[in-house]
Formats: structure tokens, C-alpha cells, sequence
């Protein structure tokens, strides 16, 4: 018996070390970046930079900032009203635009109607092609380089005059800028998102729409009826990750823009704010309060949102 033991006692060492080396990294991942990021965004809201670079008590000094940025109006270069704004833009052209043409989409893939395979290859493109090439594509596009014309030269044959779009491009035009950020997010945001969705309808039963087909249902009523309350918690959660998303947004307009006119054009965003605060080393207090406001902010509105959400249509298990 002493034999046996110790035979088996490696084995189950292994199988300790594998399933606490498995947790190990999620545990970790969760203390660095989410405990000690948010925790530290906390503290550092409460201090600011001396002169010699070190940090020193504020108080609630750089919330006062916050609060006078938001509701008085008060801006100094990407920190302003418009950038905020900005970002309640992207959350409600990705609630109310994206998710509806993302919907319907997936709805088309999922009935297989005529063409649906070309659809699918067109639509999940932007899902493989990197974030970085879909923004130089786009630039090159409506902006145009010292190789390639924008299409605006084209327009200009046809009528076209904003010789200031025709020759810098878009993203140099404060009527403009904003305006192709947000078509570029419809172009590039409404792909990923079909992915879920045609998960979710696959799992709906085809004898509960093949019922109601035989009781007179037309696609589009069955779409409205009886896809779209089925799959209601997916929905739900996808809005959640939309806004989550929006207020993480920076990348796309800082390829499309360029750091240096997101001021002038008036396209920052609330990452665009505390990420140029921080990257400018003048502080860290003020990015770090605007941070924690925001965070409360929108975790409240997030809330809000579900709750409105789950009264809408019950959960329905299948």
C-alpha cells in the first residue's frame, strides 16, 4: 500500500500545480488590471504634481475641475463639452443604428435568404482586417495622400466645392471630422456584433418559426414577434458592451483625426480626454477624477439601461 502511495502522490501534485497555475493568471489579471488600476485611479484623483515632479495632496480640487468642465461649460484644448458629447453621440448611433443594421443582417444570414453567403464574406471582413489598416483605408479614402486622391476630387467633377474637404480631406474640417468618425464606427462596428447574434438566433427552434409560418407569420413579423424576444438577453448585454465600448473609444479617431487636430476639429471623447492628460504629464489628478466621475456616471446609466431593458420583453428559456 506504502508503494501505491507514493506512486500517486506526483500525480496529484501535478494536478494541484495545473489547476492553481490555471487560476493563477485570471487572479492576477484581476489584481493588476482591474483591482490595482481602479483603486489606484481612486488615490491619485486626490493628488496632484509639484513642480518637482512629486505628488501632493489636493483634495477635492480636481473633482471641482471635473464639475466645471461638465455642467459650466469650461474647455481647454480636448477638454470640453463637445468631447463628452461626442461620446453620448457613438453610444447612441451604436444603440440605435448599429445594433438595428446588425440585427437585421444577422437575421438575413440566419433565414438564408438569396445571396447570403457573398452577404456574410462582405460583412465579416472588418472582423479579420486589422483596426489600424481599416483607418488608413478609410483615410486614404476621404482624405486622400500625396499618392492617392481622395474621393472628393472625383465629386469635384460633378459639382462639388469645399475646396478645403477637396484638398486636406475630411478630418481637417470641423463641420466634417466627427461626422466620418462616427460613419467610419457604422462601417467597421456593425460586423463583430453579427457574430453573436447568429449565435443566438441558431439556438432559436426552428419548430416555433416553422408554427408560425404555418399560422400566416411573415419573416418580418416572425423577425419581430419571435427572433427578437427570444434572443432579448443577448441584446441586452450587447447594448451594455456598446456603451462600454464607446467610452473606451480613442483608437479610430486618432488614426482618422491625428492627435494634434482632435482639438481643433472638436472630435476628442472621454478616453481621448484622460488618455491625452495622462500622456501630457502635466498631472495625473484631474484624468484620474474625470475617470472615477465618469465611471459613477455611466455605471448608473448602465444600470438605468438594464433594467429598462429586462421590462421590455420577459427572458424566455430555450
Amino acid at each position: 500500500m506504502s508503494i501505491n502511495n507514493k506512486k500517486k502522490r506526483p500525480i496529484a501534485w501535478k494536478r494541484v500545480l495545473f489547476v492553481y497555475g490555471g487560476l493563477a493568471w485570471p487572479v492576477l489579471h484581476f489584481m493588476f488590471f482591474w483591482l490595482y488600476t481602479n483603486v489606484g485611479t481612486v488615490v491619485y484623483s486626490f493628488f496632484g504634481i509639484d513642480l518637482n515632479g512629486e505628488l501632493v495632496w489636493k483634495g477635492l480640487y480636481h473633482y471641482k475641475d471635473v464639475f466645471k468642465y461638465i455642467f459650466m461649460g469650461k474647455t481647454i484644448g480636448m477638454v470640453s463639452l463637445k468631447s463628452i458629447l461626442n461620446t453620448f453621440s457613438m453610444i447612441f448611433l451604436a444603440l440605435f443604428i448599429n445594433v438595428p443594421i446588425t440585427l437585421m443582417f444577422s437575421y438575413m444570414i440566419y433565414k438564408k435568404i438569396k445571396g447570403h453567403a457573398i452577404l456574410r464574406v462582405g460583412l465579416y471582413l472588418p472582423c479579420v482586417v486589422s483596426a489600424v489598416i481599416l483607418c488608413l483605408f478609410f483615410r486614404i479614402m476621404f482624405s486622400g495622400t500625396a499618392t492617392y486622391t481622395s474621393i472628393f476630387t472625383i465629386l469635384e467633377k460633378i459639382g462639388y466645392k469645399n475646396q478645403n474637404i477637396i484638398q486636406n480631406g475630411v478630418f481637417t474640417d470641423e463641420s466634417t471630422a466627427w461626422l466620418f468618425v462616427l460613419v467610419f464606427s457604422v462601417w467597421s462596428g456593425i460586423t463583430g456584433n453579427m457574430i453573436y447574434f447568429n449565435s443566438a438566433m441558431a439556438r432559436v427552434s426552428e419548430s416555433v418559426l416553422e408554427s408560425a409560418e404555418l399560422d400566416g407569420a411573415t419573416q418580418i413579423r416572425q423577425f419581430f414577434s419571435i427572433v427578437i424576444p427570444m434572443i432579448w438577453p443577448t441584446i441586452t448585454t450587447m447594448g451594455i458592451t456598446l456603451i462600454s465600448g464607446a467610452l473606451a473609444m480613442f483608437l479610430p479617431p486618432q488614426l482618422l483625426i491625428g492627435e494634434s487636430m482632435a482639438g481643433p476639429t472638436g472630435s476628442g471623447t472621454i478616453a481621448w480626454i484622460i488618455i491625452n492628460q495622462v500622456t501630457g504629464g502635466v498631472t495625473v489628478g484631474f484624468p484620474a477624477a474625470f475617470g472615477v466621475v465618469v465611471g459613477i456616471v455611466f455605471g448608473i446609466l448602465i444600470t438605468l439601461y438594464r433594467k429598462v431593458m429586462d421590462r421590455m420583453f420577459e427572458e424566455v428559456t430555450y
